[in-house]
């Protein structure tokens, strides 16, 4: 397919919009008219997207806690959580499976909101 001249790569979006009766050409991008409707749903828009990165934050939290009980096995007193002040390997494991206990339940919750907010924005 061969390219004029007047081609250009872009396409501009036309939309009409009607004032006193009278058709009106306004210009403007997808995205900019996307985020001038939802300004009125900005809360939910905040909420349901720091719900879904705070998901994300505690659903990567486990591999790292994996990762200090290895440290934990492998230099047990001289572990990272020991020079946290934590001392024995018993009392670094129990704060290991205290802090999964937490992290699994924060993931699973912030799952759970950004999934209702965001079907509360799609019924909008």
């Amino acid at each position: 397919m061969e390219s004029s001249g007047h081609a250009s790569a872009f396409v501009k979006i036309l939309t009409y919009s009607f004032s006193g009766g009278l058709a009106v050409m306004v210009s403007s991008h997808p995205l900019q008219r996307l985020l001038r409707y939802s300004r009125k749903y900005r809360r939910e828009v905040w909420l349901a997207s720091s719900c879904s990165v705070l998901n994300k934050l505690f659903d990567l939290a486990p591999p790292v806690l994996i990762g200090l009980a290895v440290d934990v096995v492998v230099q047990q007193q001289d572990s990272w959580l020991a020079g946290l002040g934590i001392p024995g390997v018993r009392s670094q494991f129990f704060v290991l499976a205290g802090l999964t206990a937490v992290t699994w339940g924060l993931e699973s919750t912030f799952q759970y909101a950004y999934s209702v907010h965001l079907q509360d924005l799609g019924q909008f």
